[in-house]
């Protein structure tokens, strides 16, 4: 609500035209964002026994998908909702909102939730750490041996 109402701050040359392959891109990241985060909450609920709510915490380290594409696929999927739903405002006063709540939604995971899992999960949670990104999925492509 508050990043629609941000919208109508300011002037129309806060504003931009939304062209259909905008429009589009709009869709698509509100809708796989929303798939994305809704995902995560299942998947903790299925697989952990718990939420992302610390008062139902998981009782496990997840590292299966969508956890094996990064660690923190939840975060990854509101942003990209986030970013489809401002985008649709046409209204670059929203994006800086998200850009805003992004850099401290980052912020809180490196400093407190790490910290947090290191202390839950140990030496478990640091390999994991080393071998999954923090928000942004690796696109891997593996290359096939040519035959000499």
């Amino acid at each position: 609500m508050f990043l629609v109402w941000s919208a109508g701050i300011g002037s129309d040359r806060w504003r931009f035209t939304l062209a259909f392959p905008l429009l589009v891109t709009c869709l698509l990241l509100a809708v796989f964002g929303l798939l994305l985060a809704l995902w995560t909450v299942w998947v903790q609920f299925r697989h952990a026994r718990g939420t992302p709510v610390p008062a139902m915490a998981t009782k496990k380290l997840l590292t299966d998908r969508p956890y094996s594409l990064c660690r923190n696929p939840m975060a990854l999927g509101t942003l990209m909702y986030y970013s489809g739903t401002v985008l649709y405002t046409r209204s670059f006063i929203p994006i800086l909102v998200v850009m805003v709540f992004g850099l401290f939604l980052v912020s809180y995971i490196k400093l407190v939730e790490e910290k947090e899992l290191f202390l839950k999960f140990g030496n478990d949670y640091l390999m994991y750490k080393r071998r999954t990104p923090l928000l942004m999925p690796r696109l891997r492509f593996h290359r096939r041996k040519s035959k000499p």
